[in-house]
């Protein structure tokens, strides 16, 4: 993934101007047809008004594609930047592989939580009444207001605890990309990065994980009301009026975007609680401060990332299934104890798809840890990072000379 970052990137602005421009070209020349043949029939003004909408299509294919490469042109360096910040994750990966525990970790942890979860939830259901259900032939369970406080406890619980799994595993990767940075830009190399990543959180930062997944559970406890009472309003409420409807529907909106914001806003402040051991406002407030003077860094990073990721992620997908599906055929064992190896290939599908979605997970806390060093290492260091690894080396040297 290393080597093929930069190559991909490019390819694929490449072949985005170059379709935007063909698409325009196409539009343009099926105008310029319709028009002979329209002049040719003797009813020139027969499909003009389909013409103007395809010349009109294609000066704005045109547009667009004029605007894209200047964009381009204007952010070349940032470009550049987040292909070398992808190098680097790369480079990090392959020099400390024991990173991917951190994940695997999580979702057992997860599974393990989920089942005892379960178990707890069966119990404190049926300790409510048993009444008669009008509606059906089995019988209904009501909670007194006490009971019902204890199932509301339990789901909580399971929204926090969740919630601070998820971002013991962000802080774990976040601190071995840190610990990377600064050792291997310096000649050096951290021992046992993730045990060290789990001390620290452990040991240290164990309140901030606390209280930043307190904060998001709080906020998806919100989104579990809402949409507990939507389904009541959609099913009891009978003559629910339309002004109900909205604004029921807008609180689930607005509190859905403000649990992204949350999400994203926790992901860099756990970032930076790895960097400098700050608690978790400090670093949420460093965090944002780094985000909003290094917008565009970011934002191209996010883009070019996502693209990447995306076509990473179907590369270990579609290949591990093909070759499963090859050792599933092939093999003399399986190929006459198998009625068909159609299941099994679906089923390989599915984890090879769980398997890369944790990867490019990592990935992609690195790249932004990353990147969060380099803005740190610059601005500390009066625009001259100090540590960058051997990735982001040229970048950092082609920035000074221009400097």
């Amino acid at each position: 993934m290393r080597y093929l970052s930069g190559v991909m990137t490019w390819i694929l602005i490449i072949l985005y101007v170059i379709i935007m421009a063909i698409l325009g070209y196409l539009c343009l020349n099926t105008a310029n047809n319709m028009a002979t043949e329209d002049t040719a029939a003797g009813k020139p003004n027969d499909r003009s008004t389909t013409r103007k909408v395809l010349t009109g299509f294609a000066i704005s294919l045109w547009v667009v594609d004029g605007i894209t490469v200047l964009l381009i042109i204007c952010f070349y360096n940032q470009i550049q930047l987040a292909i070398a910040i992808l190098k680097a994750a790369s480079d990090f990966l392959n020099s400390t592989p024991q990173t991917l525990i951190a994940p695997l970790i999580e979702v057992l942890t997860l599974l393990v939580l989920l089942a005892y979860w379960i178990a707890i939830f069966i119990y404190l259901y049926s300790i409510g009444d048993l009444s008669k259900n009008q509606e059906s032939q089995l019988a209904g369970i009501q909670w007194d207001k006490h009971k019902g406080y204890i199932l509301a406890y339990h789901i909580f619980g399971l929204l926090w605890t969740s919630s601070f799994i998820v971002a013991i595993e962000q802080f774990v990767v976040a601190s071995c990309a840190a610990l990377w940075y600064f050792s291997a830009g310096a000649g050096q190399y951290s021992h046992n990065p993730v045990s060290r990543s789990f001390y620290r959180v452990f040991i240290y930062h164990l309140g901030s994980i606390a209280f930043g997944s307190l904060v998001l559970a709080l906020i998806k406890g919100v989104r579990v009301l809402l949409e507990y009472a939507n389904a009541k309003i959609t099913t009891s409420v009978q003559d629910a009026g339309i002004c109900m409807r909205f604004g029921i529907n807008c609180a689930r909106c607005i509190v859905a975007c403000f649990e992204r914001f949350i999400r994203f806003l926790n992901k860099h402040a756990y970032i930076h609680i790895a960097m400098s051991g700050s608690s978790f406002c400090a670093a949420a407030q460093e965090g944002f401060y780094v985000l909003t003077t290094s917008q565009f860094r970011f934002a191209i990073l996010k883009g070019v990332g996502s693209v990447f990721f995306f076509f990473g992620q179907m590369f270990i997908t579609v290949a591990t299934t093909i070759l499963c599906y090859l050792i599933v055929t092939q093999t003399k064992y399986y190929r006459e104890s198998l009625f068909s190896p159609v299941l099994p290939t679906i089923f390989f599908f599915f984890i090879a798809y769980m398997v890369s979605e944790l990867v490019i997970e990592v990935y992609d806390m690195t790249a932004n840890t990353l990147l969060h060093c380099f803005c740190i290492d610059e601005k500390v260091n009066n625009g001259y990072p100090r540590f960058p690894p051997k990735a982001l080396k040229d970048y950092a040297a082609s920035l000074a000379n221009k400097k």
